[in-house]
């Protein structure tokens, strides 16, 4: 198979060199121009690993003076290549070519020339321009690997990896422009005479790469390869040539591509595919792209822009604030440079020749502008500044007092900015609230609703109340009387005011119940308050514990008690066995209420009350709930709820038997019928009363049904009868014979069958049954009832 794409590559020895801010001119000797290898490096094929071709092996060559290696040479002067008949020195400027390769039959397997360029971190547009022109014998050897080829290969300085599009491939006819000329001892050979192609770098700003020029396969006898090359920085951008004012414009494409394609800025719409194209006004278009397609193996495919803005003056209304400065800025765009400017009238400017004059303007005005380019084209346009008023902001100064706030207020503008903003409630509104700490000056910006601002001031006077002073009084027991004096200010106001004789004098009357803080608010000549609080602090009377109100028999005695103080006397003394003691014993003979006063160790007095009842004659009372009233067999537990007063023993009693001497009773009864309970209550002091209540139990949803009967008139067993134990509200029962024909039906449980079916006796065997019945109890569902029973006889 004959192959046309080579895969090159080479170890590179990678020179560094300084980088620059700016776009710099070419690196040092990248053109040759300085007659000799320096800032080059050189390498020669050593030999070949297989038919996958590379790899390869290099040997580093040190160029010597004069500047010839074996084929790595510079030419100059104004020889012809032999095989080519073209000049060996690119005719595109400069006194030096190089060439790579044979001129008298190849002795090596190929050569490569290459440097190392530091691209300007700014110069995204920066490329390098190539000339080259190249003989090469041969280009159908039977192995792609020893094709005879040039190529230019690019990788990154720091890494070595080859860079997106990195390489490009010349092999014999692979492009157009190939001539064969009958070259001397070998025959017929392809040449291409000088060819201009660019190489963009832009991409790679800031990075260093390194550029490798590489010839390979001309072996000795058999083959001619030769490659002469220049170089120059270019820009790798469209070029852009005006005249006419614009009306003519000229494009020019980067050379060595295939195919060129001008389209519109949204590249749907194609203008042209020549490389240069030429313009004319008016255009449609403020922007055109170029879309370049590589040849094979030649590069990536691209696009470029570039602007058609033609010469264009432009000067726009405006408006100001009035008082502030404004600094003109037309918007030119195009025309050649340089440019000059007139602005006139010159009144008010800073100047008038320059691009963006100055001024400070307190009226409406109108200035008109020319711009000249270079090439004697002159544009003019007006603009008209109108100068909006400033706001009329007022805001005025106000006292406080020292810890109050105070309501700022600022008018005469749409929006507002307060400074400083500490200690108030918004910087942004009309009306701030101002915590006052000190005396404050504020600059209140107010913009107008035509965007205009102007400041005003305002002061913020602080004044220190005077200080209010209030003598604590003594602690009072609870229930006394304390006296509170304030002075140090002219008016008063005391709080909490519900103890107090009154709450807007410097004297008040306080009567806590329990330890409380007054807070008195003083009110000095200029209005600013302080306040001061002051404790009346309240002893505890004495907390006296009495026994509880009591019932008792007539005749005994009882312990009375007292607690929570240091001394007590009790009154009435009458049967008491003392009145000044804690706890005296009272012997009982009539209903009685007693008084007990004490004093604590704070000697605070208080009193306390006890009462005994003498309840002689009270009855006891029995009463008591029973539920429920009805229950049924498997679920008749009944309940009973005391209601007895006055007494102190229970005996609950069934059938004259004892059930229970607890408050309340539960009782199981599962005997069917009618039961009664009694309730035994008794006083303390021996009288009882008598409670009786009853219930009844009933069997829930019971039925016998027999499974045999023997009606043969022996009295015994002679009928086939069910038996319901409960109430019902539904009933049925049929009965069938084994060819499913009914021999009997019934709607009552008391209806029965006596073996016989159309006035004659059946036979003995068996017979089958169904009984449908609804109980009479709440929520209760029909139930079935289905079996055989046997007929005998």
């Amino acid at each position: 198979m004959k192959h046309r794409k080579l895969f090159l590559a080479a170890l590179l020895l990678l020179l560094s060199l300084p980088s620059s801010a700016q776009k710099a001119a070419c690196p040092p000797n990248l053109d040759w121009e300085l007659g000799d290898f320096s800032q080059w490096k050189f390498y020669q094929v050593k030999y070949i690993a297989d038919i996958h071709w590379p790899p390869y092996d290099t040997v580093p060559v040190v160029p010597p003076t004069p500047a010839t290696i074996g084929q790595i040479r510079l030419t100059s002067g104004s020889d012809k290549e032999v095989c080519g008949n073209f000049p060996k020195v690119s005719p595109y400027g400069g006194h030096y070519s190089f060439n790579l390769g044979e001129t008298f039959g190849g002795v090596g397997l190929g050569n490569i020339a290459a440097y190392t360029i530091h691209i300007p971190p700014d110069d995204t547009d920066f490329a390098l321009t190539y000339h080259y022109a190249l003989v090469i014998k041969d280009p159908e050897h039977y192995y792609a690997f020893l094709q005879p080829a040039f190529s230019i290969v690019t990788r990154d300085a720091a890494t070595g990896a080859l860079l997106p599009c990195g390489q490009r491939n010349y092999v014999a006819g692979a492009l157009p422009g190939f001539k064969v000329a009958l070259c001397p001892n070998y025959g017929d050979v392809f040449y291409k005479p000088w060819t201009t192609e660019i190489l963009p770098l832009g991409a790679y700003a800031g990075r260093s790469v390194t550029i490798s020029f590489i010839q390979m396969n001309c072996f000795a006898t058999y083959d001619y390869c030769c490659v002469y090359f220049d170089l120059e920085c270019s820009t790798y951008a469209i070029k852009v040539n005006r005249e006419k004012c614009d009306s003519v414009i000229h494009l020019s494409g980067p050379p060595g591509f295939k195919k060129y394609s001008w389209r519109d800025s949204s590249l749907a719409r194609i203008i042209d595919t020549q490389q240069n194209i030429t313009l004319y006004a008016p255009y449609s278009i403020d922007q055109i792209r170029l879309v370049l397609d590589p040849y094979e193996d030649n590069g990536c495919t691209d696009t470029l822009s570039a602007s058609l803005s033609v010469f264009s003056v432009g000067l726009r209304d405006t408006s100001v604030c009035s008082g502030t400065p404004l600094a003109l800025h037309p918007d030119v765009a195009g025309g050649i440079a340089p440019l000059s400017y007139s602005w006139g009238p010159a009144s008010g400017l800073s100047c008038t020749t320059c691009p963006y004059p100055s001024l400070t303007a307190n009226t409406d005005v109108v200035y008109a502008l020319r711009v000249t380019d270079s090439a004697g084209c002159s544009l003019s346009d007006t603009m008209a500044i109108e100068v909006r008023p400033l706001p009329d902001v007022h805001a005025s100064d106000t006292a406080v007092c020292y810890g109050d706030g105070v309501q700022l207020h600022a008018s005469g503008a749409a929006k507002y900015q307060w400074k400083p903003a500490s200690g108030l409630s918004c910087t942004t509104c009309s009306d701030p609230f101002f915590s006052a700490a000190g005396t404050t000056d504020f600059i209140i910006t107010g913009t107008g609703s035509n965007g205009c601002p102007k400041e005003d001031t305002l002061s913020i006077v602080v004044h220190h109340p005077m200080k209010v002073a209030v003598q604590p009084p003594a602690p009072v027991c609870k229930g006394a009387q304390a006296v509170l004096r304030a002075n140090g200010s002219v008016a008063y106001r005391w709080s909490p005011a519900a103890s107090l004789s009154c709450s807007d004098c410097d004297t008040a009357i306080a009567w806590p119940s329990e330890t409380t803080t007054y807070t008195v608010v003083g009110t000095d000549l200029n209005r600013c308050k302080d306040s001061v609080q002051v404790t009346v602090r309240v002893k505890p009377l004495p907390d006296i514990i009495v026994n509880r109100d009591s019932a008792v028999c007539l005749g005994s005695q009882v312990q009375l008690f007292a607690s929570g103080a240091a001394q007590y006397h009790w009154s009435p003394a009458a049967d008491l066995s003392c009145t000044d003691c804690a706890a005296p014993v009272f012997t009982v003979r009539k209903h009685t209420t007693f008084s007990v006063s004490g004093t604590g160790l704070n000697g605070c007095l208080d009193s306390g009350r006890t009462s005994m009842s003498i309840i002689t004659d009270t009855l006891p009372s029995a009463a008591f709930t029973l539920t429920p009233a009805l229950a049924y067999i498997d679920d008749a537990v009944f309940f009973g709820k005391n209601l007895s007063t006055n007494s102190v023993r229970y005996q609950w009693y069934f059938r004259d038997e004892l059930l229970s001497e607890e408050n309340d009773l539960a009782k199981r009864i599962p005997e069917y019928g009618r039961h009664c309970i009694t309730l035994v209550a008794q006083h303390r002091c021996g009288q009882t009363d008598t409670a009786v209540r009853c219930c009844t139990v009933k069997v829930k949803g019971r039925i016998d049904i027999p499974n045999a009967f023997t009606p043969n008139g022996d009295g015994r067993n002679d009928y086939f009868r069910t038996m319901v134990l409960d109430a019902y509200r539904s009933f049925s029962l049929r009965i069938f014979n084994r060819y499913g024909e009914e021999v009997f039906a019934a709607d009552r449980p008391e209806q029965y069958w006596d073996g016989v079916y159309d006035s004659k006796p059946q036979d003995m065997g068996v017979y089958f049954y169904l009984v449908k019945i609804t109980f009479d109890y709440p929520g209760a569902a029909e139930e079935l009832y289905k079996g055989d029973i046997t007929l005998i006889r």
